[in-house]
């Protein structure tokens, strides 16, 4: 349970860097974008990797009240869920943008043509999204 410890330890600090941002905003302007990389750039990977490392460790222990597996279980998943609900929703709007630009009204900022769809990445990213989706929701406890 040591990596769960460490997640839930992380897991205050990054959420209380995240609420302290409009607080550094409002009070130290210059100091704005340090504080945005030390979250996006530093803290966040870190989370998600022990999110990944604790997932992992309560899937292959059985110590620990039932209560608390479960509990660091769905804080643990919150990384996961909210990357693949973000790949879903990206890749579901860029199909709903191309199709409304093919078959509706052709935009000014649009660049494909009529004979092939240019979809991208997005099938890519809504396989991705309902994998990882379905992954984080089907896990065992």
């Amino acid at each position: 349970m040591q990596s769960s410890r460490k997640f839930v330890y992380f897991s205050f600090v990054f959420l209380c860097t995240l609420f302290a941002t409009p607080v550094i905003g409002y009070n130290f302007h210059e100091l704005v974008g340090y504080w945005v990389f030390l979250i996006f750039v530093i803290e966040l990977p870190i989370w998600v990797l022990l999110s990944k490392d604790t997932i992992t460790e309560l899937n292959n222990s059985d110590t620990g009240s039932k209560f608390m597996r479960v509990t660091v279980r769905v804080i643990a998943s919150l990384p996961s869920l909210s990357f693949g609900l973000l790949a879903l929703c990206i890749g579901i709007a860029i199909v709903l943008w191309v199709l409304y630009n093919l078959l509706i009204e052709t935009q000014s900022e649009y660049s494909g043509s009529l004979l092939i769809p240019s979809f991208g990445i997005a099938p890519l990213l809504i396989y991705w999204g309902f994998k990882t989706v379905k992954h984080v929701l089907l896990m065992r406890s």
